[in-house]
């Protein structure tokens, strides 16, 4: 009887530690997809940043020409 509960003892340890590795695996995996994400939007930012710096340069020397005309 005790080889029997030790028995199902020892299966159920060995199922909660498969569950817990996959959660982990899980886990991770939802991670790096976060990451992935998170780099792709900054990356995204960084274009918009970048042309909006652009515009705004334009803008400044459209003023400028502008402003020679005017005198």
């Amino acid at each position: 009887m005790m080889n029997k509960a030790n028995r199902w003892l020892s299966v159920t340890i060995l199922v909660l530690c498969l569950c817990g590795l996959l959660l982990t695996a899980k886990s991770f995996e939802m991670k790096r997809s976060y990451e992935e994400k998170l780099f792709d939007k900054q990356t995204e930012l960084n274009v918009l940043n970048d042309q909006y710096r652009k515009a705004i340069a334009h803008i400044e020397l459209l003023n400028k020409l502008v402003e020679v005309e005017v005198k």
